[in-house]
């Protein structure tokens, strides 16, 4: 998950670790210290988590963080990110979403952009939350929940605004 490090990507971290997913918390260079306590929250809480950082932005780099979390948490078939990693993200992590044939992928958008296209892996849904910000974390953390849910199996490609 990238953007664990702080504000609502830690409390959603959080919460899908309490739901029993194992986290990896990805955060950018200089996060290391705020990736490492949400891991360390989660651990605490009694759930799995690693705290990793990377360059968003550089899709080996990305590839890396997946191959290292699937190495140390188990395959990786839920992934919560930002924007700006989401397609390095889907890609590196394509195979094994492909392999286990189920998946869910979230992008937390601060703005009203659209998500990302929907890549058509079988199994795989891809929806998005927007209008993410200050006042909005209680209602993200929810749609993130429903979003990676068994119940949101049918529903791929949308954009669900969430209002402060």
């Amino acid at each position: 998950m990238t953007g664990a490090a702080s504000g609502i990507g830690h409390a959603v971290a959080r919460r899908l670790a309490e739901l029993g997913m194992a986290i990896a918390a990805v955060g950018a260079a200089g996060e290391e210290d705020a990736c490492a306590e949400t891991a360390a929250c989660i651990s605490w809480d009694g759930g799995r988590a690693i705290a990793l950082t990377a360059d968003v932005d550089d899709a080996a780099a990305m590839a890396s963080v997946v191959a290292r979390a699937a190495s140390e948490l188990g395959t990786p078939t839920v992934l919560v990110t930002c924007p700006e990693a989401a397609e390095a993200l889907l890609t590196a992590s394509s195979p094994y979403l492909l392999d286990s044939g189920w998946g869910r992928v979230v992008t937390l958008i601060e703005g009203d952009q659209d998500g990302p296209a929907d890549p058509g892996l079988p199994g795989v849904t891809v929806n998005a939350v927007t209008g993410v910000g200050a006042g909005s974390g209680r209602a993200v953390v929810h749609v993130v929940e429903f979003f990676v849910s068994e119940s949101a199996g049918a529903i791929t490609g949308q954009s669900l605004r969430v209002s402060p």
